[in-house]
Order: C-alpha cells, then structure tokens, then sequence
C-alpha cells in the first residue's frame, strides 16, 4: 500500500509517529491553475472605498481561520511594534480566536491599523490590496496542531505578493527563501516586525519577490507536475 502527502513536513511526520517506511508514503503537491483569478478593477476599488484604504497605506494580508496556532496574535503584535501609522494589518477570515484577537487590537491601540473582515464569499479580491501577505503558524503543542502545507502562500505568490512566513511545519516548502519571501522564527514578533518594515521601504525588492514568487509558484505547484505525481504512485501498483 501506499499513501500520499501533500508535503515533506507532513510525510516527515507521518513517518516518525505512525513507524511506516519512507517508500511507502509519497510527497504530491497541492496543485495550482496555471493563472490565478483575474481580479477587477472595480472589486479593488470597492475594497479600497469600503475599508478607506489611503494611496499611502502599506497593507499587510492575512487570510485565514483565527485559530491560534495561525499566528494572527503574533502578526496584530508585529505590526502594532512599527511606529508607522500608513502600515495596516487586513485580516480576512473568522474563527474562535476573532474576540481576542479585537480585544488585542484594543489594548494596543492600534484600532485604526486593523481591519477585522469577518467571513468572505469572494476571498480573491483581498490580494489586490496587499503588499506582503503573511500567516506566522507555529506547532500548537497543546492541540498538536501544525500547518501541513499553507495554500494560501501558494495564492499570495500567484499573485505577485511577497510572503513572510514561519519555519513552521509545511511552509518553508512553499515559498523560495529569501527570493519570494522571508522565514522567521515561530513566535518572533521582532522578525516578523522587522521583515515588514524592510519590505515596506524597498519597492524594488517587493517587486523583485513578487516576479520570483510568480514563477516559484508556476513551476513547483502546477497542476500537470500534480498529475504525473499521483499517475506515479498509480502505476507503480
């Protein structure tokens, strides 16, 4: 028999609890279309005027479920520590942690840099804001909950979006480092800080990551690389 894994780190971990044999579990990426979702004009406009995004505002993009293990606390931290009120954090998505995460906001001041969307139907659109996307997972030892992979890197990169992620789990798989974004430290709030402040002042490297991200994305998670993959392991039987 074998089985499939939608990432090293996963296989990784699959092989060291369950005591199975490397050969018998293989890593078949996630795939993705050969172009993202054309984004309108007119849905970027709409965002821009429903969550009076300013010309100058540098938006940082998380889009997940607000669980912890996510990062989203560590992000609202990072991002409440730069002096600069033109840097802004748009969350997208809902979950249990949603009260505390606006409870966070308010005991740091930064109400006016936080945007809380709540549950989306059209996710897409929200790229065409961002700037950097990030989502700092780290291992929940209490749940013993990791991130697998990370999708939404993937998405972010299609787009043209620099990504700051974690060594955490999956993710460092889906990224190439320090060419289409940047790995920190599970937990580091200064990093992740720091890492946006660089990529806020350096258009040019912004620009340079999100061309690298595009051509990352298209080569390592396409949908035909996917296909062989599985058609592989089929025909191995």
């Amino acid at each position: 028999t074998k089985a499939i894994a939608p990432s090293f780190s996963t296989r990784d971990k699959i092989i060291q609890r369950c005591g199975i044999l490397s050969l018998q579990l293989a890593v078949v990426y996630y795939p993705l279309p050969d172009n993202p979702s054309v984004i309108s004009k007119e849905s970027t406009d709409f965002l821009k005027k429903k969550y009076d995004i300013k010309p100058d505002d540098f938006i940082v993009l998380y889009m997940g479920h607000l669980v912890k293990r996510k990062g989203g606390e560590d992000l609202i931290r990072a991002v409440a520590k730069i002096n600069d009120p033109h840097v802004n954090l748009i969350i997208v998505n809902d979950g249990p942690e949603r009260k505390n995460f606006e409870n966070l906001v308010r005991e740091l001041y930064v109400q006016e840099r936080v945007i809380f969307t709540g549950k989306v139907s059209a996710p897409f659109p929200f790229y065409s804001l961002a700037h950097v996307f990030s989502m700092p997972v780290f291992f929940d030892i209490a749940e013993g909950d990791i991130e697998g992979l990370g999708v939404v890197y993937l998405e972010a990169q299609q787009y043209g979006i620099p990504v700051l992620g974690t060594y955490s789990g999956g993710v460092p798989e889906t990224m190439d480092e320090n060419k289409s974004g940047f790995l920190v430290p599970e937990r580091d709030v200064r990093a992740l800080a720091e890492k946006i402040i660089l990529l806020k002042n350096d258009a040019n490297l912004r620009k340079k990551m999100g061309e690298h991200g595009k051509r990352f994305v298209r080569e390592k998670f396409n949908w035909r690389k996917s296909i062989n993959g599985h058609l592989d392991i089929y025909k191995a039987f």
